[in-house]
């Protein structure tokens, strides 16, 4: 405060300060719209950061995806030192002990670089040399010890004191395997307080040093409860819900992981499900709700300690070498591989992935009629059952229909390996870990900092913007650059990764959406009020296109579908369906409602409930599609109330379709709703045509303008905005008239319409032309071209026309 004077003095006369601060709140000018925003980086400046460690996120959250599929590092031969530690130092010869340490090897979150080495997170199972009294904390199963293990970089991994010189530790500081099932066994004091242990490791003597002990951050584990394999999480499924986000982060990380552990001597053996544990953990929000249970991004691989495991390890892969080694020279015949995979590792890999796609085991299918063809004849599973009902499974069902395209190409090139694992592109096991690396790092198509624009987009679009289920991929060449053009305006218009903004709460009244879509997967809340109570269903796909296209235009919108039609055409009951869903979206609280249909005659009870809704939400309505043969329906002829929404082509003019004078007197306001590509929420229908259709409609119209209204609103409640929309002098964007003054603002004229172009917020460089392939905006043009969309719309918002 005493590098500001002047607000020291408005602290001693509250009646100046209050007098001040109205006095630059009321005036309108752009002179003092700029003394405000100078006024709160001043404010800005006086407010102390928030702590960081005060903030724990939920997993997954769209921070969990972004770690997840952030480059993997090559750490080879500090994994292969980590290995050669652990199996020379950490297993236990006493006689009377209960057996071989049991550890779980962190692979996500484990692995921490300096310029000094790499350190690993590793938790080790209790394992005393004496019996537990009853009383001792360590009684009722076992007891995970958090430890992380520091291994030194080296340029070439070999061990003995002729090899290497390595000076941590002293001789009496180097742990013995008695020393070190001590330290993993007992508690640190008398209280028995957990912490996490630092260990370094001494490469010249294969000996661990015990470093120190940290309890200021110890993670809430369930340090009582044993670990949980991938395949019994699979089992109970329903339980866990692991879907969404969840498969995402799991399949991104177990990739990433078996590309850096491929060629070391973890991974002598294929992974499977029953290596990869998951523990149980307890997190806190931000907002201090609790959470519980087995968490995605925190997979671990479980080991078990002996000498002879590591023996045998170095062994196979000596053997291994010399079998490769004489097989690619020809001197020696190979032996006949009868498998239908030429590399288990891969397709263990591709079959995990698999599994986790369905949400269960691959074993529970082999009962099943339709697989049992791939049994043997006395109806035990056959040695290739797994990879032929992938293969199946991929093909035929098209599982992997719903997956964004870099993780779909992952999976099938795991289970079809022709084309990326087997030569001429790769002719080893070195060409084999490189081709899984390529796949592995195509994850950068997700946004996370520097990034081409085109690919500038929320994780969860990925999933059906270019997908078989999609509805805005298109062979329209102008469609194609109208919606690349949006894709740079969601990349300006996000918010930031720590912002804690008010989600925009959309409502699609329409016919449903399909169990089989991945939009059904995404709903915040789905409300059948044709067939109460029911899950998420859709007769027809109109549903599931406009609940597509919401989310599509405003992906980390909250969409709510609630099922008013049973068909595409009204019945007896509809328009009382239509009524309660209005009903509920007041009580809801919902921010835009986007009803992509309309009735031919006006009702009382209609009006009365959108007039009364309209007060506190937005309101889009489709208009017609069938030009001047019919009137506008209703309810987008009550334009006091009601955006009533027409169609445009992707270059921006009127669609043929649209009525030729739209509402006398109105803004009449169109936006992309022609060759719109879907394809039918009915599976059946959906495996019979592989080839998407094209579509038109103010109902697509209607779907998109209701999410570029919920990007923009949401826009404006943006950490570095929020301010200036929170002006009570500029009209609120959940009103008819200021949305409809911002669109105005961003629109070109067309014969009798008002052509939505959302581009327009954007500065002329990013507006006039699709950004090519590979194009990147720089964090500094993103700032500055979020000023110039917050100036549109807050000068669309205040001055007339």
């Amino acid at each position: 405060m005493t590098t500001h004077p002047a607000l020291k003095q408005l602290t001693i006369n509250t009646e100046d300060a209050a007098r001040a601060i109205h006095n630059l709140a009321m005036e309108s000018s752009r002179a003092a719209i700029r003394r405000r925003r100078g006024v709160l980086v001043t404010l800005d400046s006086c407010v102390s950061p928030p702590l960081e460690d005060a903030k724990v996120d939920v997993s997954p959250s769209y921070d969990d995806l972004k770690t997840a599929i952030e480059p993997a590092p090559e750490y080879g031969k500090e994994i292969e030192s980590l290995h050669q530690i652990l199996y020379t130092s950490c297993f236990c010869v006493q006689k009377g002990a209960s057996g071989a340490p049991v550890a779980r090897l962190r692979l996500q979150g484990g692995l921490r670089s300096s310029s000094k080495g790499v350190t690993f997170g590793i938790l080790f199972s209790s394992h005393p040399h004496h019996d537990i009294p009853e009383e001792s904390p360590y009684q009722g199963g076992p007891q995970w010890q958090d430890t992380h293990i520091s291994v030194p970089k080296l340029r070439a991994v070999k061990f003995g004191p002729e090899d290497q010189h390595d000076t941590t530790g002293s001789e009496e500081d180097l742990l013995s395997s008695e020393d070190f099932c001590a330290y993993i066994s007992e508690p640190l004091d008398s209280d028995g307080d957990y912490a996490i242990l630092l260990f370094s490791a001494n490469l010249n003597r294969g000996k661990l040093v015990f470093e120190d002990s940290d309890t200021s951050s110890p993670r809430e584990l369930g340090f009582k409860r044993p670990s949980i394999s991938l395949g019994q999480l699979l089992k109970v499924t329903p339980a866990v819900d692991l879907k969404g986000k969840k498969k995402e982060v799991l399949s991104w990380l177990l990739a990433k992981a078996v590309w850096q552990y491929y060629s070391s001597p973890w991974m002598l053996e294929p992974w499977s499900k029953e290596r990869v544990h998951f523990i149980f953990e307890r997190r806190r929000t931000d907002r201090g709700e609790q959470h519980a249970g087995f968490f995605p991004d925190e997979p671990l691989l479980s080991i078990s300690i002996t000498p002879s495991a590591g023996k045998n390890d170095n062994e196979a892969r000596k053997k291994s070498s010399k079998s490769t080694d004489a097989g690619s020279s020809g001197r020696k015949r190979p032996k006949i591989d009868r498998s239908s995979h030429r590399i288990p590792k891969i397709l263990s890999l591709g079959v995990m992935l698999v599994e986790i796609q369905l949400g269960r085991p691959i074993e529970s299918l082999y009962r099943e009629p339709r697989w049992q063809m791939h049994c043997n004849a006395d109806g035990t599973p056959s040695r290739n059952i797994n990879h032929k009902i992938c293969k199946d499974l991929i093909k035929v069902d098209r599982i992997l229909r719903d997956v964004a395209d870099p993780l779909e190409a992952l999976i099938d090139s795991c289970i079809q390996p022709r084309k990326a694992f087997l030569p001429p592109v790769a002719e080893d096991e070195k060409g084999v870990r490189s081709a899984l690396y390529t796949l592995v790092h195509a994850l950068e198509v997700y946004p996370p900092t520097h990034h081409p624009v085109a690919a500038a987009l929320h994780p969860r679009t990925l999933k059906w913007l270019t997908k078989h289920p999609a509805v805005c991929s298109t062979q329209s060449t102008s469609t194609q650059a109208w919606l690349r053009r949006m894709d740079t305006v969601k990349f300006i218009l996000r918010g930031a990764a720590d912002d804690s903004f008010a989600n925009a709460k959309i409502a699609v009244l329409d016919t449903g959406v399909s169990p089989d879509d991945a939009a059904s997967e995404y709903l915040s809340g789905y409300h059948d009020l044709v067939n109460r109570g029911s899950g998420p269903m859709d007769k027809t796909g109109h549903g599931t296109s406009s609940a597509n296209l919401v989310m599509d235009m405003c992906p980390s919108a909250e969409v709510y579908a609630i099922r008013v039609f049973e068909h595409d055409s009204a019945n007896d009951k509809t328009l009382s369906l239509a009524l309660e869903a209005i009903t509920w979206c007041v009580d809801n609280e919902i921010d835009i409602v986007c009803m992509a249909f309309g009735f031919t005659d006006h009702n009382n009870e209609l009006y009365t409930a959108i007039h009364a809704a309209s007060l506190k939400m937005l309101i889009f309505a489709a208009s017609t599609n069938d030009g001047n043969a019919s009137k506008i329906h209703y309810p987008a002829q009550y334009d006091d109330s009601v955006i009533c929404m027409f169609s445009t082509n992707g270059a921006v003019k009127g669609s043929w379709f649209n009525h030729s004078i739209g509402l006398p007197g109105t803004d009449n306001f169109a936006i992309l709703g022609q060759d719109i590509e879907t394809s039918s929420s009915n599976s059946a229908a959906a495996a019979k045509s592989v080839e998407p259709e094209q579509k038109y409609g103010t109902s697509f119209s209607t779907a998109i303008a209701a999410g570029v209204a919920g990007l923009l609103l949401e826009f404006s409640r943006h950490r570095d905005t929020r301010a200036y929309f929170e002006n009570p002098l500029v009209p609120g964007l959940r009103g008819k008239w200021g949305m409809a003054k911002v669109l105005r603002r961003i629109s070109v004229k067309d014969s009798s319409f008002h052509c939505i172009q959302p581009w327009g917020l954007l500065p002329d460089s990013l507006q006039q032309v699709p950004p090519p392939e590979g194009f990147i905006i720089q964090p500094e043009q993103v700032q500055a071209a979020r000023k110039v969309a917050r100036r549109t719309m807050i000068e669309g918002l205040v001055f007339r026309g």
